[in-house]
């Protein structure tokens, strides 16, 4: 499920208020077959830098501290926060994936513009999906308080990052609760360190609405699970990430693919995986000068997606691969 994997981007601006369980209860792995599950180990194990939240990177004088970070509010951050706020006592600079500012900029533009969110004038999601996929993606809708009617006009692109959210935590979201991310950029504020972005908030958007409207639907209609599967992958991906097994977090995503409705598997792991590529391999790639020019400068802390760490094309090995010590910090 793809949107395990993504952030809330704009929906607070969107949705109105629900109230809902927290986010734990019964985990997927009890839903998983015990061969799917066996390959969930396996590859989470073989996963490079596929464990651990606090990184740290050296080349001769130059020192970037990563933290990889979960989007959405859990109580279970605050002792990350406080090594974050730690680090930046002696940081030059926080980067980030989009600044606050910049994620302001993008709910007003999305908000005063609805085509770049909504289908065209007449047409709905109804009879684009079928029947069943209509009706657990209406039910997702309703459990974030979002009225079918609704539902049926958003693009596909859309749904599949807001539906990202999970239920349970729409009352934080609506009562200003953060993410990592934001929890470190107030710190860095209040101590005076500046904070950039990695990128253009455009650019991390193009990867869900460049793709045509089909393959939209394909993204959005393998992301759709039963509510109790969904819910169950979301607390079991929590935990992963609070056990600083980030790996198994995506592991666990694409997994969950095998209960899809009427999936068609070999299809949905070659959706996965392009999506992967895009969403993962080519922003870390582009992300790597900005790293390396900002901690020419001085030291620098980089708080992004936490999948962003791992694998043979995640940050701490694009940064090892060019000079880089890297050093786990939270073993």
């Amino acid at each position: 499920m793809m949107r395990a994997t993504l952030t809330v981007l704009f929906v607070s601006s969107v949705f109105p208020t629900a109230s809902l369980a927290l986010c734990s209860g019964a985990s997927i792995e009890a839903h998983l077959p015990a061969d799917v599950l066996a390959e969930v180990e396996r590859t989470s194990d073989a996963t490079f830098n596929g464990k651990g939240l606090i990184w740290r990177a050296d080349r001769d004088s130059e020192q970037i501290t990563f933290f990889g970070s979960l989007h959405i509010y859990d109580p279970r951050l605050l002792p990350l926060r406080e090594k974050a706020r730690e680090a930046l006592e002696g940081a030059d600079v926080l980067l980030v994936e989009q600044t606050t500012e910049q994620l302001q900029e993008m709910q007003r533009e999305l908000l005063a513009d609805p085509s770049l969110i909504l289908l065209p004038e007449g047409q709905t999601l109804i009879g684009m999906i079928d029947d069943a996929s209509w009706e657990l993606l209406a039910e997702a809708g309703r459990a974030r308080g979002l009225p079918s009617p609704m539902t049926a006009r958003f693009q596909p692109w859309y749904l599949v990052a807001a539906l990202g959210t999970p239920p349970c935590a729409m009352p934080d979201i609506q009562a200003g609760l953060t993410g990592l991310d934001a929890m470190v950029m107030e710190d860095a504020a209040s101590l005076g360190v500046e904070t950039r972005a990695l990128e253009d908030w455009r650019d991390s958007l193009r990867i869900l609405y460049d793709d045509p409207i089909d393959a939209q639907i394909d993204m959005l209609e393998m992301s759709l699970l039963p509510p109790d599967i969904e819910s169950a992958l979301f607390a079991s991906t929590f935990d992963a990430y609070f056990a600083g097994d980030v790996a198994r977090v995506w592991e666990l995503s694409r997994a969950a693919l095998t209960l899809v409705p009427n999936v068609d598997l070999p299809h949905a792991n070659e959706v996965f995986d392009d999506f992967a590529e895009g969403l993962l391999d080519g922003r870390n790639m582009n992300w790597i000068d900005d790293l390396e020019t900002a901690a020419a400068e001085g030291p620098v802390v980089a708080v992004f997606g936490a999948a962003h760490l791992s694998g043979d094309n995640g940050v701490l090995n694009l940064m090892a691969q060019n000079g880089w010590q890297i050093t786990r910090l939270d073993e």
